[in-house]
């Protein structure tokens, strides 16, 4: 009986640690989503271009997500397969591009530009709906591995479904990769780069260097403003000067906005189009409001906090519970 006992209580110790720590669900990603990508390129470059690897940064690669519906019970949603989100991404890039026209080619040696990228953010929380984040720093490089650009995109997708739900979480990730694809057919600079002529290779290049003296290391160039966004998907009766407000607290900001998306009507915005916004802009918010930044109250009072954003007719309903997990 004694020994029984025991061997009951390591169980049951055994059993209250797992509930502590928290169940794992496991779910395979695959590229479904909700929402089409609406905006195609103003010109498609007639580069051949490659999609190359999609290294992932984060912490620990095969989780994805949690379910937070139960207070007391955390559930951590994972991948099978340590390589599934950056193979994710690399597909939906491939099938979008290809899609809109872009010549698409299967191996680096048949192209003329190659994308690669790092997932720094790709989570997402379930409570009584699915958020997910997706952030991605994306390089254009030539055969011959010079980068001609950089920058980091960040894409969002929220959507109701049943709990624990494999297709509701790849529904709701695919919509984050949708933003992110609408994003970079909107910004010229990235298309440019994909249209440029890589520099030929000179036969001295592919010489051995000649031993010499080492020279001083050159000092890093410090990035420029504004060299990464935040996307905003733009709500009906917002304006260039709302969603400066929301994200800087100064409404006079549009004309910064304006200077960034050249191809928009700064108080004519449509619904659904994406506005590219400056990090160094975003010094009060950094996400974006689930409902129209015009419908943000003013505070009540000085020293007072704004009250919450009044509800606007067709607008998605704000975002809520935790804050999105790990990187």
């Amino acid at each position: 009986m004694k020994k029984f006992g025991f061997w009951s209580f390591l169980l049951i110790v055994a059993a209250w640690g797992a509930a502590a720590l928290g169940a794992e669900q496991n779910i395979h990603l695959e590229y479904k989503p909700n929402t089409k990508v609406k905006r195609s390129p103003a010109t498609v470059p007639g580069s051949k271009i490659f999609f190359g690897e999609m290294r992932d940064q984060r912490a620990n690669p095969r989780q994805v997500g949690e379910n937070l519906e139960d207070k007391e019970k955390r559930i951590v949603v994972v991948s099978p397969d340590p390589q599934g989100a950056g193979g994710l991404v690399r597909s939906a890039l491939s099938k979008e591009f290809g899609s809109k026209g872009f010549a698409v080619v299967g191996g680096p040696g048949a192209a003329d530009k190659i994308i690669e990228g790092a997932l720094v953010k790709f989570w997402t929380v379930e409570t009584n709906r699915y958020n997910s984040q997706t952030q991605l720093r994306l390089e254009v490089k030539d055969k011959n591995g010079g980068v001609h650009f950089s920058r980091t995109y960040s894409g969002s997708g929220k959507n109701f479904g049943r709990s624990l739900s494999e297709t509701n979480y790849n529904e709701s990730i695919s919509d984050s990769l949708v933003m992110i694809v609408e994003a970079l057919f909107s910004d010229q600079e990235f298309l440019r780069s994909l249209a440029e002529k890589s520099p030929p290779v000179r036969a001295e290049d592919k010489k051995p260097p000649v031993p010499g003296p080492v020279p001083p290391p050159v000092p890093a160039k410090a990035a420029e403003p504004g060299e990464d966004y935040l996307f905003h998907r733009v709500f009906a009766g917002e304006t260039m000067a709302t969603i400066a407000k929301y994200y800087s607290g100064n409404a006079n900001n549009w004309k910064v906005l304006a200077s960034q998306n050249l191809d928009k009507e700064p108080f004519k915005l449509k619904a659904d189009e994406v506005v590219k916004v400056p990090r160094s802009l975003a010094t009060v918010n950094r996400e974006q409001s689930g409902v129209s930044t015009a419908a943000v109250r003013e505070p009540a009072g000085k020293g007072k906090k704004p009250g919450p954003p009044a509800p606007v007719p067709g607008a998605t309903p704000p975002v809520t519970g935790p804050a999105f997990g790990p990187k």
